[in-house]
């Protein structure tokens, strides 16, 4: 099995757990997957050199600090410390975005959202706009953006981009969270036209898609 499938794999299961997490913590737990994952998928060549194989040994540190603080074991300014420590020791490795998708996470549990912005945005200009993984990440830092006031207009429109983006593999994943902020800011009329066209959408393509059946319980 490639990793690209055992990837989406554990996407799978994890989308049959949503109604068992809130939705932040949900998008928090495919991230981590997804950068567990997406360390051999795209780093098949990282163990050809001891610098890669010693950055990938304190990211897995950095992972298991972060599955710590998820549960409260460990505080969040430890896994902020690491990550830093890791980055700053490996910005030249292939490692070196992973480090500072952590530490944003870590600095959003700490309320420290700009700090955590600033981490999203590095990871984002450091990845290939191509990339699979890009989407994902994007809809987080929009997802953020939102929670800053200077920035939530912002945030909004790359929700919108993000949604309308026809290359866009995840446009179903943020024309949901999209909905889902019109709803929870009261624009109810607005969130349902959000969700009628996503269900639409999918439809037109034929397409499966779990952000669907999200949507639908909403709407109901």
């Amino acid at each position: 099995m490639t990793e690209r499938n055992k990837f989406m794999d554990i996407y799978d299961y994890l989308l049959e757990q949503k109604e068992k997490i809130d939705v932040n913590r949900w998008l928090i737990v495919v991230l981590g997957a997804a950068v567990i994952l997406s360390v051999g998928y795209y780093g098949y060549n990282w163990y050809k050199g001891n610098r890669e194989q010693a950055a990938q040994k304190i990211l897995a540190e950095c992972m298991q600090e972060f599955a710590s603080a998820q549960v409260g074991d460990e505080p969040w300014s430890s896994v902020e410390q690491l990550c830093k420590l890791g980055y700053q020791e490996n910005s030249d490795t292939n490692c070196a975005p992973y480090f500072l998708l952590l530490q944003a996470d870590a600095f959003a549990a700490q309320d420290k959202k700009d700090e955590a912005l600033t981490a999203l945005n590095s990871v984002l200009n450091s990845l290939s706009s191509s990339s699979e993984l890009y989407p994902l990440f994007a809809t987080k830092r929009a997802l953020l953006m939102l929670d800053i006031e200077t920035q939530k207009d912002a945030g909004i429109e790359q929700l919108k981009q993000l949604a309308n983006d026809t290359s866009n593999k995840q446009r179903d994943m943020a024309a949901y969270y999209l909905g889902l902020y019109y709803w929870h800011n009261h624009e109810q009329e607005q969130a349902h036209k959000v969700w009628q066209e996503l269900i639409a959408m999918k439809q037109s393509e034929q397409s499966q898609s779990p952000w669907i059946a999200l949507a639908q319980e909403k709407l109901q």
